[in-house]
């Protein structure tokens, strides 16, 4: 507190972020300013159909959703697990992709063989940089179900914004910043991710409208490059520190 008291300027990363300073009084209005996280838009970017890396990941011919994030209760990959159940029953080929480490690894296993879900889940543990990109590339579309747990929130979703980076469509819970990552309804929603059955109707609607998905996956482009690229905050972050 002491820290934020006397700072000249406070950075946060989201709206959110900024949100909390100022509601436990760490500092006056005049001192906070929001900078999201950027990304590297030359480097996350769309790509055309990967036949190889496809059939490399067992992907050919599938409905693919993926979430990145670490293993733990708060990103929620336990509630895509459960809807995925459900939305087999529409899309029998759907798998989702979970790519990440963590400490609940061993409980969203069991979670799956419970469901009867070994042939639509799949958990990728070991990925290098250039995979993970190739892993946004070639799926269909991003979530990243997260939830709040107790005082535990999502500060913004760096994931969101490399997904979008990649041209694929994104589907947050309402957590935190993840509003602030995105068009909402345009380059992807922001859900109760508390409710399987939520999830899974509104990934059902992007799978169904392929090219409905894909527009959204320009759109979210374009808004990355033009609002979230380390390019579009240099100007950004030259404004606040001039103010410093």
């Amino acid at each position: 507190k002491q820290v934020c008291k006397h700072a000249d300027k406070l950075i946060c990363n989201s709206q959110n972020s900024a949100n909390i300073v100022k509601r436990l009084n760490y500092a006056n209005d005049s001192k906070i300013a929001v900078l999201h996280p950027g990304v590297d838009a030359s480097l996350f970017v769309p790509a055309e159909e990967d036949r190889q890396f496809t059939q490399q990941m067992g992907w050919q011919n599938r409905k693919v959703i993926i979430t990145v994030g670490r293993l733990q209760e708060r990103k929620g990959q336990d509630m895509m697990i459960r809807a995925t159940a459900l939305l087999k029953q529409q899309f029998p080929e759907v798998l989702y992709a979970v790519v990440g480490r963590g400490e609940c690894l061993d409980s969203l296993k069991a979670l799956t063989a419970e469901l009867d879900l070994d042939d639509n889940v799949q958990f990728l543990t070991e990925m290098s940089d250039a995979q993970m990109i190739q892993a946004y590339q070639q799926s269909d579309l991003f979530i990243l179900p997260n939830r709040t747990i107790g005082n535990d929130i999502e500060g913004f979703g760096m994931v969101l914004v490399e997904a979008q980076a990649c041209g694929i469509p994104v589907i947050a819970g309402d957590s935190g910043g993840t509003k602030e990552t995105m068009l909402l309804e345009q380059s992807g929603y922001v859900i109760d991710c508390t409710n399987a059955q939520l999830i899974c109707s509104t990934v059902a609607k992007l799978l169904v409208d392929p090219e409905h998905s894909q527009q959204m996956g320009k759109v979210g482009r374009q808004h990355v490059e033009a609002e979230l690229d380390w390019q579009a905050h240099v100007q950004k972050a030259s404004l606040l520190f001039d103010q410093c």
